[in-house]
């Protein structure tokens, strides 16, 4: 698969060194068309580098997507001084999330919430499911 989205450095040092609600909290989320193609392979490579596929659950059931993987202090590729990516090579959701005016939370363009890359996943939930993170 082709990564056919480019969205525009939209970075702000300044804004998440004050909030970093968006690697601590929760992470990001890739696309399908992010990786190369979406097989068992290619999945297991991903976790092995990373990431993780994760069961999300709302009124329209259960679905499944993959993520930058956890710990206790956050997103496993933040570091002391921000993202361990270059921009252009983060999750798309990473790329998406755009600081409010208040500096202190931030918010994603319509067409890129996690609900927006879960629905992406769709055609894909046999192949994540023996793959989930309990």
């Amino acid at each position: 698969m082709i990564h056919i989205t480019t969205i525009q450095n939209n970075e702000n040092p300044s804004a998440c060194s004050r909030c970093g609600k968006c690697c601590i909290g929760d992470t990001g989320a890739l696309w399908p068309d992010e990786l190369p193609e979406v097989t068992a392979e290619v999945i297991t490579d991903y976790t092995t580098r990373g990431y993780v596929v994760r069961a999300y659950t709302n009124y329209h059931g259960t679905g499944y997507y993959m993520q930058p993987k956890m710990d206790e202090k956050g997103c496993i590729f933040l570091t002391p001084t921000g993202c361990s990516f270059t921009f252009e090579n983060r999750p798309r959701l990473c790329q998406t999330f755009i600081p409010h005016e208040d500096m202190v939370s931030c918010r994603q363009p319509l067409g890129y919430s996690l609900e927006d890359a879960i629905a992406a996943w769709k055609p894909y939930q046999d192949i994540l499911s023996p793959f989930v993170t309990k």
